[in-house]
């Protein structure tokens, strides 16, 4: 039987990454519109394990289920201290710039230090349960930040047009959610979820 897992999000693109990476799991993914909930949720988080949990905790008081969530960070190996993203990847200059905003600031400022960097973006992954045990863990992935856009910005995805995967050199607007580098390692944080009910119900 299918374990029902929560992911805690409205995020689409967040979505899209879990539903690649349970793909061939025992797991039924719900989310938020499955269920009619509509959480605002203050990330007061100063850490992307922070602000995961917060989010995994509130859907999972609301629902009673087993909830993942997912809270992501950025930083840029040519940027000075204070013009690092952090946690707040999207949140630059002003609250709600819109995507092409987003893209034309970091292309900017890409310019500014030769046109390129590598880069680290980190995952904080939490997963609440309905006995109020929370799994958490971080995991990072390497990529090259090009002012060199391939594609366009979209919802959701506002750098995938400059973010090369190095393993492929493909941009990250050119791959599929399959292959993108965040799947496998949310693949293997949820197998611990499924060997924790090895035996027994869904409720955990």
């Amino acid at each position: 039987m299918a374990l029902k897992l929560l992911v805690g999000t409205t995020n689409a693109v967040k979505v899209a990454i879990v539903r690649a990476a349970v793909r061939t799991l025992p797991i039924e993914l719900l989310t938020p519109d499955d269920l009619g909930i509509d959480l605002q949720i203050n990330e007061t988080g100063q850490t992307t394990l922070e602000n995961a949990t917060l989010k995994a905790q509130a859907y999972c008081a609301q629902t009673n289920l087993p909830t993942l969530a997912i809270d992501g960070g950025l930083w840029i190996e040519k940027f000075p201290p204070e013009k690092q993203p952090g946690t707040r990847v999207k949140r630059i200059e002003n609250n709600g710039t819109a995507e092409t905003d987003i893209l034309a600031y970091y292309i900017r400022e890409l310019e500014a230090v030769g046109g390129e960097s590598p880069c680290t973006w980190e995952g904080g992954l939490a997963l609440a349960l309905p006995d109020h045990r929370v799994l958490t863990e971080i995991y990072q992935t390497h990529s090259i930040l090009t002012a060199k856009a391939h594609g366009t910005a979209t919802p959701d995805v506002a750098l995938s047009p400059i973010t090369i995967d190095p393993r492929t050199g493909k941009y990250y607007s050119e791959m599929s959610w399959d292959e993108h580098p965040d799947v496998h390692k949310i693949q293997l944080f949820l197998r611990k979820f499924i060997s924790l009910n090895a035996g027994g119900d869904n409720s955990v």
